[in-house]
């Protein structure tokens, strides 16, 4: 399930025009679902995905590095994407980020 939240999403990324990849520039501020309940749903997937393996695994070094991912995550590319998408979509993704949550 995890796995395709993010598929999804990369999904409608492509149909929308606008590049998936972080280190590239964005061509399109998606909106429609998934990214309708969460403004991440690809570091959500991969998140879940990850604790979900940790579960799965009982693995205690799969579940005491969840944290971190979620952490490098959050400060190394979720952060520094909505600064760079504030400065590219302006008032249009301000109003987005209100509406929408970051994570779930």
């Amino acid at each position: 399930m995890p796995a395709a939240l993010a598929a999804w999403a990369l999904g409608v990324m492509l149909r929308a025009g606008t590049n998936p990849d972080p280190h590239r520039a964005a061509t399109a501020l998606v909106e429609g679902v998934p990214f309708r309940f969460t403004r991440n749903p690809i570091y959500v997937g991969m998140v879940l995905f990850h604790a979900g393996v940790a579960c799965l695994l009982q693995s205690g070094m799969a579940r005491a590095t969840l944290p971190g991912l979620a952490a490098v995550l959050h400060y190394g590319v979720i952060l520094r994407e909505e600064c760079y998408l504030e400065r590219k979509f302006g008032e249009v993704y301000r109003g987005y980020r209100a509406r929408v949550r970051r994570w779930v």
